[in-house]
């Protein structure tokens, strides 16, 4: 079984239309052709609802893909200042997840870097979103390609860059 893990920016701007789309395509192609099986969101607004949402509505054509989440804290402390339309979403995708896992019970300073650090460690290779305004999912040495992780030093170090939390 070979797994990515999603990472990119909580606003989104742009054709979301449009991302979607180019998401959902990528992703099939990994599916397809790199033998993607398992995707590990870690269940923050933005890049990663819409990451997890199109896994969702990818399982109906491909049953068996597998949606992991990894969330740094209890459901109700992550979006404890979420609007309601965000809770949704999320408490949505967590019900259609095939598994969740917390890195820790409680909210604490570092629980998102926790989280972040898991999500590489589930990762053979990491899905991204490059800035908040492009529709392209950026592939890399750690992107949509079968490629491994070869530092994942290095690869937490630019996740951490992005500053996704």
């Amino acid at each position: 079984m070979k797994a990515a893990s999603f990472t990119g920016h909580r606003s989104i701007s742009g054709d979301l239309n449009a991302l979607k789309a180019d998401m959902y395509n990528k992703l099939e192609r990994a599916i397809l052709n790199g033998g993607i099986t398992q995707f590990n969101a870690g269940g923050a607004i933005g890049f990663d609802t819409i990451a997890a949402e199109t896994v969702i509505e990818l399982r109906k054509n491909y049953s068996d893909i597998t949606l992991n989440l990894v969330l740094p804290c209890s459901p109700g402390e992550q979006t404890l200042k979420w609007t309601a339309d965000q809770k949704h979403r999320f408490y949505d995708i967590m019900n259609n997840a095939n598994n969740v896992e917390f890195t820790s019970p409680h909210y604490y300073d570092g629980c998102m870097k926790a989280r972040n650090l898991r999500l590489i460690e589930l990762a053979d290779c990491v899905c991204r979103r490059q800035n908040r305004t492009d529709t392209d999912l950026e592939p890399h040495a750690a992107g949509l390609s079968t490629a491994p992780c070869r530092s994942r030093t290095a690869l937490y170090r630019s996740l951490t860059a992005l500053r996704t939390y």
